[in-house]
């Protein structure tokens, strides 16, 4: 969709290459984007989970989060401690 609106091949390399090599502003996105992070719980639909784990040991307890499946394969369990986790959100 984006190369759509980009138009040619050259704009579409161009910008490719500007999100490799810019850095990401982490950072000012949630401050600007959830600036009340009790309001908010993120799930990491991933198949790493690796967002989860950037909130957890990046952003915790501020923000909050939990993957939906496991890598290693234990998903009921993953699935069982995400709901538990959400019930456990006030006005749940």
């Amino acid at each position: 969709m984006l190369a759509g609106r980009l138009g040619t091949q050259r704009n579409w390399d161009e910008y490719l290459w500007d999100v490799i090599r810019r850095p990401v502003r982490f950072d000012e996105l949630m401050a600007s984007e959830f600036s009340t992070p009790d309001r908010h719980f993120f799930v990491d639909l991933s198949a790493s989970g690796s967002f989860a784990n950037f909130l957890k040991h990046g952003y915790a307890p501020a923000l909050r989060g939990a993957p939906a499946i496991n890598q290693f394969g234990n998903n009921s369990g993953t699935v069982r401690s995400l709901r538990d986790e959400l019930l456990r959100l006030p006005g749940a």
